[in-house]
């Protein structure tokens, strides 16, 4: 039981806190000097490109361990023990929430809300927190490795 209960406390100090944030700015790129709007806009792209892919082989590599872990669970031999067995029922619903924060990353990045960012971005809108945050750090290590900064 204690082992459950720590286990239990280590995922959750693995979930993100969410705080009180301030209002989302305009558009990062404009304080950097040198920086166009073409590269801003490639920046944006790639913001999304790579959240979708993430989000993609994420949730396709956990379906895959989860499924693992199920017919492992289910073909387990008589003389194992309980316990290894609940461990693995612990492990497979760790990856199947893991999963769903992968599915979850898929859906913020996909097409449509790519679509919406890039016209918000158009029109100098503040972008959404999370984009903004993947924005900032995409766009400084591509300046950075263009010696721009």
């Amino acid at each position: 039981m204690k082992n459950l209960l720590l286990a239990a406390a280590l995922l959750l100090g693995l979930l993100p806190a969410h705080a009180q944030t301030s209002p989302a700015l305009g558009p990062p790129a404009a304080a950097v000097a040198g920086a166009t709007h073409a590269d801003s806009l490639a920046v944006l792209h790639r913001v999304f490109h790579q959240g979708r892919v993430g989000g993609r082989v994420g949730t396709f590599l956990l379906a895959g361990a989860t499924t693992l872990s199920v017919v492992s669970v289910a073909n387990r031999p008589i003389d194992q023990s309980n316990f290894r067995t609940g461990v693995q029922s612990v492990v497979i619903a760790d990856y199947a929430g893991l999963m769903v924060f992968d599915i979850v990353r898929w859906a913020r990045f996909s097409q449509r809300r790519e679509a919406l960012a890039v016209q918000q971005f158009e029109e100098g809108q503040p972008l959404l927190a999370y984009v903004q945050r993947e924005f900032k750090r995409i766009f400084a290590r591509e300046m950075a490795r263009q010696h721009r900064f």
